[in-house]
């Protein structure tokens, strides 16, 4: 309904939105901040106002009020945000990926390889490459109907 007023933020919502988070961003900091006007903009005219916004660049959310920023977590040497179940380092512009190894105390089975595979939560599929081969081993256990708890071959 908007698009003629705010072509690019309606693009944006369109194209970047995954549930309520947005995530998006251009070449040039003079573009990232028209986008983020123009879907603030967008969004607090219906009544929804943005908030928690994070930037790779201080001067795109210099304007920004302190409370509307996203809480930035330190750990160690790392600073991050959680967003989409992620951790994004603004200041080093990367993803931060976790994962918790098992326990080794008995033969994995059908049910701790799909807990495994299913605990790397990865919205973008930046993890693929690592998770597929995890998926495909699940099909062949499949075929083999081995119950949730029997030990895999």
């Amino acid at each position: 309904m908007e698009s003629e007023e705010f072509p690019i933020g309606s693009a944006i919502t369109l194209k970047d939105f995954y549930v309520d988070n947005l995530l998006t961003g251009a070449s040039a900091v003079s573009m990232v901040i028209e986008i983020m006007w123009q879907v603030t903009v967008l969004f607090k005219r219906p009544g929804f106002p943005l908030r928690k916004f994070a930037a790779n660049n201080v001067k795109i959310i210099d304007d920004i009020p302190l409370d509307d920023r996203e809480e930035i977590i330190t750990l160690g040497d790392s600073d991050y945000v959680k967003t989409l179940g992620l951790r994004w380092s603004p200041s080093k512009d990367v993803f931060f990926f976790s994962y918790d190894e098992p326990a080794v105390s008995r033969k994995p089975t059908k049910r701790s390889i799909l807990s495994q595979i299913a605990a790397l939560f990865d919205t973008l599929g930046l993890l693929n490459p690592f998770i597929a081969p995890g998926k495909i081993l699940m099909q062949q256990l499949w075929e083999l109907q081995l119950d949730w708890d029997e030990s895999v071959p």
